[in-house]
């Protein structure tokens, strides 16, 4: 398949998912900018595996934004690769590690009160509370709805509260403005904190790709999801 063709192809691909017509598709238009998720980015890998027969990481559409960037890549592969490399392939994974000694090399954290760890320490030190009242526009959904804004009023809304959960770059992350507001504020947190716990380490997270590295994590509540069903 030349690079032509694979360009009509994802084409054809992207306005048969956003159900947009051909001529709002261009080339150099970053595909987030058509209504794509991540969800249909890692479907569009799988399918490109299925057409071009070679095995594909999932976030190649993050890695070559635009149709003519991907089907560069795709057709043509990366300019001084090894001519046995087949164009897009995933990394080889790399041994895994048996036993060997631990080392925390980066951390990150968010907290009521505190937006990063040293000033969670400093709380800590100085014997503050990280507790306080509603922060203004928190829970503002509910304000079209008397009743239920009548008995916030009368309940204590005090609490553990982190700030500035709508602050988001969802351009950094390669997500779409749409998917973004969507996103329960815990995972769009879960991403800012692990790049930020990277960046201490001063680990870049290409470097990451291919090593036998594990992410992993927990979560309370799902209240967002919720919320948004209703």
């Amino acid at each position: 398949m030349t690079v032509e063709e694979l360009r009509g192809w994802l084409r054809t691909w992207v306005a048969q998912t956003t159900g947009l017509s051909a001529e709002e598709i261009t080339d150099t238009k970053p595909l987030e900018n058509f209504g794509l998720s991540s969800r249909d980015a890692v479907v569009l890998s799988g399918e490109l595996e299925n057409l071009l027969g070679i095995k594909l990481e999932p976030t190649v559409a993050y890695e070559y934004p635009t149709i003519a960037q991907l089907a560069e890549r795709l057709v043509n592969g990366v300019a001084g690769a090894p001519a046995d490399s087949a164009p897009g392939a995933a990394a080889p994974r790399s041994a895994a590690i048996a036993g060997g000694d631990i080392a925390v090399i980066g951390y990150a954290g968010r907290f009521p009160g505190a937006k990063n760890v040293d000033e969670f320490w400093n709380m800590l030190v100085e014997g503050r509370a990280g507790t306080g009242p509603l922060p203004v526009g928190r829970w503002s959904e509910y304000s079209s709805d008397p009743i239920t804004s009548e008995k916030m009023e009368q309940q204590n809304t005090d609490g553990g509260y982190i700030e500035d959960i709508a602050s988001f770059d969802a351009e950094f992350f390669g997500l779409s403005p749409l998917e973004a507001a969507n996103m329960d504020p815990q995972q769009r947190i879960l991403l800012e904190v692990a790049w930020e716990a990277l960046e201490d380490a001063g680990l870049p997270a290409n470097q990451l790709r291919g090593t036998a590295t594990g992410v992993y994590m927990g979560s309370t509540n799902n209240d967002y999801g919720m919320l948004i069903t209703a």
